[in-house]
């Protein structure tokens, strides 16, 4: 098939998720054709299969008033395409990323997919009319079970499918930060967003985890955004911009990472909890649906309090880890599937 990628609003934390994907459709011997704003496909690897195109830089742009003219910019960058692009002359049309709001204005009859990162947004009843005014032919894929359960409940009249989020391979470019002596035992904290504050500061202040941190000669490095002010000498607040290598470097070498997520996280795929399965390491994450279905798959500590923290801290350190399976966050036989409904369709229609 040849395959129109269209990526509008080209999030760069996607591009790890856009290269996992991607990979799949050539590996399927699909040819592509890419479409995304300056810099958005640099990290796949250039074939006779792939063509890139870029979206114009007036669409990328920062303007006064974003909540409105972030919508209004990619509403006419989608017409844009639309009239840019012939897509009669793809066989499919894929959205890797979307936005509820705008994406009603990419209408065609031809085959689409969209793709949904977070099931949670669609609670909200405007951006719900929103994609059900889209064209019921549109097929949306959801990234684990739960959002897929969710969305079925919400989009009854839709095809929904789920495709994992995959897994891409551990980075090879890393860069140890300054405040890390070689050997040290760290765990790691990387959230940005979908946190609670409150609990974080208050499990990050309770005397019981500072105690065990200090008595274990375990540092806790956290993005500063997540308390305010300094709690011990073991809980280390680092920016919360930190650089990519110097990131990855951490990922990959602590004991643990953190996600302490907030329930507006119910429905939604976290990218980190891959990037941890990909390098082995563990991870220890608040109680919520979107990640129950991982516990018994990965090496996955759930907590709701401090206690139950430093229990999963505890198991990490002194049990031995599980062993565990890539194939099943594969997301190629998935896709498989999806492209059989989709030529499936394609025939009915003829």
């Amino acid at each position: 098939m040849k395959v129109l990628v269209i990526d509008y609003i080209s999030y760069k934390a996607h591009q790890n998720f856009n290269k996992i994907h991607l990979e799949a459709f050539i590996r399927m011997g699909h040819s592509l054709h890419l479409v995304g704003n300056e810099g958005q496909f640099d990290n796949i690897e250039k074939s006779g299969k792939i063509v890139i195109s870029t979206i114009p830089k007036c669409f990328s742009r920062a303007y006064p008033f974003p909540q409105v003219t972030t919508r209004l910019k990619f509403i006419i960058c989608l017409w844009w395409l639309h009239f840019k692009f012939h897509l009669k002359y793809y066989d499919l049309i894929v959205f890797p990323t979307y936005e509820p709001l705008s994406i009603h204005a990419f209408r065609t009859k031809y085959p689409v997919v969209l793709i949904t990162h977070d099931g949670h947004y669609l609670d909200n009843k405007v951006k719900l009319i929103a994609l059900k005014s889209t064209p019921k032919h549109y097929l949306h894929i959801c990234l684990n079970r739960g959002m897929e359960s969710h969305v079925r409940s919400l989009l009854p009249d839709r095809k929904v499918m789920y495709v994992p989020h995959g897994i891409c391979p551990p980075a090879v470019e890393l860069s140890k930060p300054s405040y890390i002596s070689e050997g040290d035992s760290f765990l790691f904290c990387p959230v940005n967003m979908k946190f609670k504050k409150e609990f974080v500061e208050c499990i990050l202040n309770n005397s019981e985890l500072q105690k065990y941190l200090e008595e274990n000669n375990i540092i806790l490095y956290v993005k500063r955004q997540l308390v305010t002010t300094p709690v011990c000498k073991n809980i280390v607040t680092i920016e919360n911009n930190i650089s990519k290598p110097e990131y990855d470097y951490m990922i990959q070498n602590a004991m643990a990472v953190i996600l302490p997520y907030d329930k507006e996280y119910m429905f939604r795929c976290s990218g980190i909890l891959f990037e941890c399965v990909s390098r082995k390491t563990p991870v220890l994450t608040t109680r919520l649906p979107a990640m129950e279905e991982y516990e018994k798959l990965i090496n996955l500590f759930m907590f709701d309090d401090v206690y139950s923290l430093i229990s999963g801290i505890n198991n990490l350190r002194h049990n031995t880890l599980k062993i565990v399976d890539m194939t099943i966050f594969d997301p190629l036989p998935h896709w498989r599937k999806v492209f059989e409904i989709i030529e499936q369709n394609k025939k009915i229609d003829e």
